[in-house]
């Protein structure tokens, strides 16, 4: 969706990553990964990425929160993470995105959104370029959220809508 998007909008773009899936819709990314889970992988992948991407898109911490893992720690846990991906490619534009409406894990997800504005201010105080992204909105409700059990992956319109909140 976002790739689509993006191209509509008149950009041009080459998306990258590990785990290509499609005409040139590559990315990187598991489902069910905590967010040291999703470092490790970033960590392994942009030494094999060429040229090394200048967008960084990070969707992470619903697993975590799903899982009650270590919620204490996650805003730690994620300047870690853009810690690791600006020094692998210094000057690249990291873009954090809160989590969406949550049926499970909606008090969490609402804390961590707030963890990651934070985060982004003190990694944009070390001159990085970190922004948040938000699709934890009043864009955004339960209808665009896949229904329980899952209460936490966006329906196909979900999906369109995120698509235009990263562009």
């Amino acid at each position: 969706q976002i790739r689509d998007a993006l191209i509509a909008a008149g950009n041009d773009v080459q998306m990258v990553g590990t785990d290509g899936k499609g005409s040139n819709n590559a990315f990187v990314g598991e489902p069910g990964l905590r967010i040291e889970q999703v470092m490790a992988r970033l960590d392994a992948a942009i030494p094999k990425i060429s040229p090394p991407p200048n967008i960084i898109l990070v969707q992470v911490g619903a697993n975590d929160l799903g899982q009650n893992f270590k919620v204490g720690t996650m805003q730690d846990r994620i300047s870690t993470l853009v810690d690791h991906v600006c020094t692998a490619i210094p000057g690249v534009n990291v873009i954090l995105s809160t989590l969406l409406p949550s049926a499970k894990t909606e008090a969490g997800a609402v804390t961590y959104n707030s963890q990651l504005r934070t985060v982004a201010a003190a990694q944009s105080k070390q001159g990085r370029h970190v922004y948040v992204s938000d699709v934890h909105s009043s864009d955004f409700s339960m209808a665009d959220i896949l229904p329980l059990p899952d209460g936490t992956h966006p329906t196909e319109a979900g999906y369109v809508k995120m698509a235009q909140v990263y562009i």
